[in-house]
């Protein structure tokens, strides 16, 4: 006996990828982020305004950040640094 599974319309399909309304760096509609962040207690925000090829380019200027500003992210001063420069690069909203 063969089951036949039903995925539904391509429509249907498509509504279960996740999108965030509108990116806070590109200001469009994207694809949201699916994958763990590590990030803390900003992980929500991220998810919540950044779509996923935005937070493709950051993770890419990461590391140019990190060796031009010559940041040691062993001391808090250089982690405080790197996430103001993803805050800007990214346009989050101001942390309260």
């Amino acid at each position: 006996m063969t089951t036949k599974l039903d995925f539904g319309t391509q429509q249907d399909i498509e509504g279960l990828c996740m999108s965030i309304e509108k990116c806070s760096k590109c200001g469009i509609q994207g694809e949201q982020i699916e994958e763990v962040l590590y990030m803390g207690k900003i992980e929500p925000l991220i998810k919540a305004n950044v779509c996923k090829s935005c937070w493709a380019e950051w993770v890419n200027m990461r590391v140019m950040v990190i060796n031009e500003l010559r940041l040691n992210l062993g001391d808090p001063i250089g982690r405080d640094q790197l996430k103001q420069q993803m805050w800007t690069f990214l346009n989050l909203p101001k942390e309260e």
